[in-house]
């Protein structure tokens, strides 16, 4: 039988002295009684909370799909991430170039690209500017503007040239040290290197003419307006046509 300190039961000590010490009659081992907490009720889950606790179960589940990339147990994780696919490549398409639009260099020596062909063009971060190979006489020398795309179809015959081929080799090498990559502004405006306006003779009044699938860049002196003169350039341009089956 267990007693404590003041004789009591235990019963009767836990209830009225719940601090004393009770002592075992068999190993006199003494311990403390400890009264037990009360139990209270969980408080009730308001809607507010039950609708966090949701939300934060949502992304949870959602980071997780994220995270493993909807890995499951049969399959294994790679141990390097995948890699994005390369777009196919397009073949560029340029539509044509038509019409006359006059421009004066501005200080810095630009001329503004007309925002139809550059729509045309394909709106390129940079063009090729190079003296026209088809016009070389004194009173007739142009500049040609190709966008990128027109250029490179034009350049593609050569990509699979002999090394050997000298005459090929000789050909770009002297078309890479004549043409001139330029950048386009945000106002499509571009400055072409002076050793080419002067081939040309571009001082100041410039005359962009759509040739089709390029620019040509002509002085107002060599490529002056029409002004009544149509009717002997569209004789001349209808004998032309008929040759060249247009």
């Amino acid at each position: 039988m267990c007693v404590c300190e003041a004789g009591f039961r235990p019963e009767t000590c836990r209830e009225f002295y719940p601090n004393r010490t009770v002592f075992c009659e068999s190993n006199f081992f003494p311990f403390r009684t400890v009264r037990p907490a009360r139990r209270t009720a969980s408080p009730p889950v308001s809607s507010k909370g039950s609708f966090f606790c949701g939300t934060a179960f949502f992304l949870l589940a959602f980071w997780w799909e994220k995270m493993f990339n909807g890995v499951t147990k049969e399959h294994k994780m790679s141990e390097t991430p995948a890699q994005p696919q390369p777009a196919p490549r397009k073949e560029a398409f340029i539509q044509p170039l038509l019409g006359r639009a006059d421009h004066r260099l501005d200080p810095k020596r630009r001329f503004t690209i007309p925002t139809d062909w550059y729509e045309r063009m394909g709106r390129p971060p940079q063009v090729y500017v190079m003296p026209s190979l088809s016009h070389l006489s004194g009173t007739e020398r142009c500049l040609d503007v190709f966008c990128p795309a027109e250029f490179d179809r034009r350049m593609e015959s050569f990509r699979n040239a002999a090394l050997s081929d000298a005459a090929k080799a000789a050909f770009t090498s002297r078309m890479g040290e004549l043409v001139s990559c330029v950048t386009v502004d945000t106002m499509n405006r571009i400055r072409v290197k002076d050793s080419l306006l002067a081939f040309a003779g571009l001082s100041s009044d410039v005359v962009l003419i759509g040739a089709g699938f390029h620019i040509e860049v002509w002085s107002l002196a060599n490529r002056p307006k029409l002004d009544g003169a149509e009717a002997d350039v569209l004789a001349r341009l209808a004998t032309e046509a008929q040759a060249m089956g247009f």
